[in-house]
This record gives C-alpha cells, sequence and structure tokens, in this order.
C-alpha cells in the first residue's frame, strides 16, 4: 500500500491501547489478593504489615501479577484486533479497500467545516469508470470487478497521504483532497489516469473536479454536486477526460455582485464624487461575470473621468 491514506491506517487502532488497559487492570489482581488477606487476618492495614506481607510472599505476589499481566494483555489484543476489523470493514469497500459512501461523507462534512473555518482551499474528484455497463455485458461481472479493483489500487497509490479516496457506489469513486486548490486536484487527476492508462488502456475515467469556491454553498452536498456535474459533462464531450467545474455559480456571483457593490461606494469616497444612485446600486448587485468583475476592479473611476 503506497503512501495515501488508507482504511488500516488508524492514529489509534485498539489493538494497541487496549494492551494497555489491559495492563493496568492486571494490577489489580495482587492487589486484590493481598487486600483479602488483610481482610481474613484482620490486620489493620498498615504499610508495615504490607511490606512484611509483600516481603514474604514474594513468589506468590510476583506470579499473580505476571500471569494476570500476560493473560490481560493477550486477551486486550485479540479483542482490539477484532474492534479494529470490525470498524474497518463497517468504512471499508469490500472490493476495493478504498473507504465507503458513508465514511466519505462524515469526512466530508468534517473538511468543509474546518476549510470554513480556517479559510483554506479545499477540492473533491468525482471519478467515473467509463464503459462498466459495457464491460461487465460483455466479459461478465468479475472482468467489471477487476476493473473497479484496479481503479482503486491505482487511487490508493496516485492520491497523497492527506487525500481521502473512497468507492461512492457502482462505478463512481471520490477523492477528497483538503487544502488543494481547484488547479492542483487537476494535476491529481491527470495523474491518476496516466498512471491507470500505463496500466490497463482499455480502462479510463472521467474526471469531475471542484472546490469550495465552485460550489454552490459551502456545504458538502453542492460540493458533491459541483464535482458530479462536472464529471458527467467530461463523460458527454467523449470520456477520459478531465473537466473543472466552473467559477461562475450562484455563491461566485453573489461574491462578485458583493465586491463591485463596494468597489462604487470606495470610488465615490476616495474621489469625492456623488454616492451611486440607486440604479447604480442595483446595477452593482446584478449578477456579474468573473471577468466582468475584474475588469471593474481594475479599471476604478478617477476624478477626471468622474467630471
Amino acid at each position: 500500500m503506497a503512501t495515501s491514506m488508507s482504511p488500516g491506517d488508524a492514529r489509534w487502532a485498539r489493538a494497541r491501547t487496549y494492551p494497555l488497559w489491559g495492563a493496568l487492570l492486571a494490577a489489580g489482581a495482587p492487589a486484590g489478593y493481598l487486600a483479602l488477606k488483610m481482610a481474613v487476618s484482620g490486620s489493620p492495614g498498615s504499610l508495615e504489615w504490607v511490606a512484611r506481607e509483600v516481603a514474604g510472599s514474594v513468589g506468590t505476589y510476583g506470579y499473580l501479577g505476571l500471569s494476570t499481566l500476560l493473560v490481560f494483555a493477550a486477551l486486550g489484543r485479540i479483542l482490539g484486533r477484532k474492534e479494529d476489523a470490525l470498524e474497518q470493514s463497517s468504512a471499508t469497500d469490500p472490493l476495493t479497500r478504498l473507504w465507503n459512501r458513508r465514511h466519505l461523507r462524515r469526512r466530508l462534512a468534517e473538511e468543509v467545516a474546518r476549510a470554513t473555518r480556517l479559510q483554506t482551499p479545499l477540492a473533491l474528484l468525482f471519478v467515473d469508470v467509463d464503459r462498466l455497463k459495457a464491460l461487465n455485458d460483455r466479459w461478465g461481472h468479475e472482468a467489471g470487478d477487476l476493473a473497479l479493483d484496479l481503479v482503486g489500487e491505482t487511487l490508493r497509490e496516485t492520491c497523497r497521504a492527506t487525500d481521502v479516496a473512497a468507492r461512492f457506489g457502482g462505478d463512481e469513486f471520490v477523492v477528497l483532497a483538503p487544502d488543494t486548490t481547484a488547479h492542483q486536484a487537476v494535476d491529481l487527476a491527470e495523474r491518476l489516469r496516466t498512471v491507470l492508462r500505463s496500466r490497463l488502456p482499455s480502462v479510463t475515467v472521467s474526471v469531475g473536479v471542484a472546490d469550495l469556491d465552485r460550489a454552490r454553498a459551502l456545504e458538502l452536498e453542492s460540493l458533491l454536486e459541483a464535482a458530479d456535474r462536472a464529471a458527467y459533462r467530461a463523460k458527454a464531450l467523449g470520456r477520459d477526460r478531465i473537466e473543472l467545474a466552473p467559477l461562475d455559480c450562484p455563491r461566485q456571483r453573489d461574491r462578485n455582485s458583493r465586491g463591485a457593490s463596494r468597489l462604487l461606494r470606495a470610488s465615490a469616497e476616495t474621489t469625492g464624487a456623488p454616492r451611486p444612485r440607486a440604479a447604480e446600486l442595483a446595477l452593482a448587485h446584478m449578477r456579474l461575470p468573473p471577468s466582468v468583475a475584474r475588469s471593474a476592479r481594475r479599471k476604478r473611476p478617477t476624478a477626471r473621468s468622474m467630471r
């Protein structure tokens, strides 16, 4: 398995932590035996009595402590491995060994919230295997499963350690790329296509790329929808290609219109010209395309042009 994050990479695996808890619990065996002897003998339990008791039965207490430690640690490891396997199976696609949709949606919600809070980029790749149904009809479902497994293996090798690759369902895969712009995600998608083509030229993918700036809202469903639309456009344009979601979405237009409105007010204040009238403000709040908004920012009106 390559450097990409996989379902088996758990930071605090229970197979490691449960034996530690077992070792702590094992200390209760000699302590319980000591408390039982204290109760039977009717001793007040002073430190001197405890020291004499332990010194007189070192072998007994040592055997109890060591044997209980080994048993509890072994049981903790067995139980921890079973818990890890159960959790991994509930979050992993059994065919491709990638994350499944449920785990992806949980991680996507976390990353969208983090990117919104920290103002960091977040990109998403929607990968669609081309002509999988035709492959199943001609060569059987085993051939289709091999193609899906090949795409999953290629994703594990081409994705970075911070990326989250998952099978979204059927012939669709999703790669969540934190701290990544849309153009950087396009490079990642191109690397995926190149590696896949070098392995089996007959298996191709259509990839749609989007980021939060291209989503209709700062929500996981909007980000998924933008990337899905881009992937659909890639298939409509001939398949085996990458399409980037357009920036001209409602949220981006609203951002541009607010920027144009602020530009008009700032120009009026700096040049001493009258404040813009209601008609000009209404024009500013129209859905300006990004190119017009950028041109308006470059051509700020001067005092001479306002006269």
